[in-house]
């Protein structure tokens, strides 16, 4: 099985909640949002969190909270590297940027999430490599199974709330639509046939002809 272990750093600087709170069952206070540096970081955002000794983790965030001392608290769905992954499951083969989600969820202080981070599927890391491999040199990563109870598994990234709302994801996606409105659609050429409708013989001067037009 494979756990989130070890100690995390707590960032220096002060945060702040962002949106409006809620209260939940448990008497507890929600938010939606978390401000550090003028950062914004949202529920349902993928998150870089940063431990002990240099080391980090990658979570996604479910939730924002108070806890009834007051504290600021978060919780996160773990990823896991997969340098991490091999050490339970060595015949792994796996991208070099690829992490893999689990179902293990944690609460742990708000004040050691350092930064947002982008996780893709294959097919828009792969958009995202032809078309902006400049932002590959950020932090980007592709994920697209699980591993639960040494086991891998299929996962569809993109139906977690959030996933269409990373940068990356807009900017992709709108790419896609400007590709479609620039298609040009030649218009369908109308063949004009012009009938004449004469009495049988000659038709002699001053003779009025009918006729009718059809377009096709």
């Amino acid at each position: 099985m494979v756990q989130v272990s070890g100690k995390f750093r707590v960032q220096d600087s002060d945060i702040m909640w962002s949106g409006e709170a809620w209260n939940c069952s448990k008497e507890l206070k929600h938010y939606q949002a978390l401000c550090r540096k003028k950062t914004t970081i949202a529920v349902y955002s993928f998150v870089l969190i940063m431990a002990e000794e240099g080391n980090h983790y990658l979570g996604y965030l479910e939730d924002l909270y108070e806890d009834k001392k007051g504290e600021k608290m978060a919780q996160v769905r773990w990823f896991r590297h997969n340098q991490e992954v091999k050490q339970v499951i060595p015949e792994l083969n796996a991208h070099p940027e690829e992490i893999f989600i689990t179902p293990y969820v944690r609460r742990i202080t708000a004040k050691c999430i350092d930064q947002v981070v982008t996780v893709l599927t294959p097919n828009h890391f792969e958009k995202c490599l032809a078309l902006f491999p400049e932002k590959l040199s950020s932090r980007i990563y592709v994920c697209h199974r699980e591993v639960k109870n040494n086991k891998i598994e299929t996962f569809s990234l993109s139906n977690l709330r959030g996933y269409d709302n990373q940068a990356i994801v807009s900017s992709l996606n709108h790419h896609h639509d400007s590709m479609n409105k620039a298609k040009v659609h030649k218009p369908t050429r109308k063949k004009m046939i012009f009938t004449l409708k004469t009495p049988p013989g000659k038709v002699l001067e001053g003779q009025e002809v009918e006729g009718e037009t059809i377009l096709v």
